[in-house]
């Protein structure tokens, strides 16, 4: 029978070199593996306004921001700013593609009268899950 010690003492410095190289490509493939393991959150995407109002031209912008907190992706992302006057409701909608988990989509809703006299509610209304 052999010694175990002895076989460790005849293992030559590319045996060492080749343990260590493949040993590397191993952790690799497992970190590689592991990091496309997909996330549990679903998408939840929010919208906020992102700025100041602006005039430009004879409309109001209204810059708003819209974040999915999510890891999965939210497509067709409905977002609708409504504005609300004591004598009337303006409301515009816009609709993002595709939106990411954990990304950004920044959008302007132009409306022909000024929101500085009313209420801005900005919202969400519904997304689908690719």
């Amino acid at each position: 029978m052999s010694d175990p010690d002895a076989d460790r003492r005849r293992r030559s410095p590319a045996e060492w070199i080749t343990l260590a190289v493949a040993s590397i490509a191993l952790a690799t493939v497992v970190a590689v593996a592991a990091s496309r393991i997909p996330h549990d959150d679903p998408p939840d995407p929010v919208a906020t306004i992102s700025g100041p109002v602006e005039q430009r031209g004879d409309g109001w912008h209204v810059p708003v921001e819209v974040h999915n907190r999510g890891d999965d992706t939210a497509s067709a992302v409905q977002v609708a700013v409504t504005l609300t006057f004591e004598d009337e409701s303006l409301e515009a909608d816009q609709v993002i593609d595709f939106l990411s988990g954990g990304d950004d989509e920044h959008l302007a809703f132009v409306f022909g009268r000024d929101p500085a006299g009313g209420d801005i509610l900005v919202r969400v209304t519904g997304y689908a899950v690719p």
